[in-house]
């Protein structure tokens, strides 16, 4: 029996919030591809022909990914892809502040998300993310379930 019930539920809170983040902001996305598009193209680091493609590739990309930890598909690679991923936003949304430009982030759709807002809270989600992946036993994972067929 574990001793620390409260990790699990630390656990399962945070998988909780990533997956609603990701999730949502992919939902947003995915609406709005023209506007949102306009946002990766307003960062100024890509090439116009790649906006297009990110427009397309990263709001699905975000679904899966928040679907998977939300049931703890392929957990671990999953945590490790949310992690680069909120990294890449981190140094992304950082050069846009350190250059001053006075854009939305696109994040949850067109015209939504302060780069602040959106860099702190980037910030704790890879705090979450660093904790889910230090856990040894996952709770809750559908991996776990596959393994154990798989030993059978």
């Amino acid at each position: 029996m574990n001793s620390r019930p409260y990790l699990r539920a630390l656990e399962i809170l945070f998988r909780l919030i990533i997956a609603g983040i990701f999730l949502y902001n992919g939902l947003a996305k995915i609406t709005e591809l023209q506007d949102f598009a306009q946002s990766i193209y307003n960062y100024d680091v890509f090439p116009v022909f790649l906006t297009g493609i990110a427009a397309v590739f990263m709001p699905v990309f975000e679904i899966v990914l928040g679907l998977f930890i939300l049931l703890g598909i392929c957990y671990r690679t999953t945590s490790i892809l949310l992690l680069m991923v909120t990294s890449a936003f981190i140094v992304l949304l950082s050069q846009a502040l350190i250059r001053g430009l006075d854009i939305s982030c696109g994040c949850s759709g067109a015209g939504a998300g302060n780069l602040w807002h959106t860099l702190i809270q980037d910030i704790f989600i890879v705090g979450m993310l660093l904790f889910l992946l230090q856990r040894k036993k996952p709770f809750l994972v559908l991996d776990s379930l596959f393994s154990r067929k798989r030993s059978e």
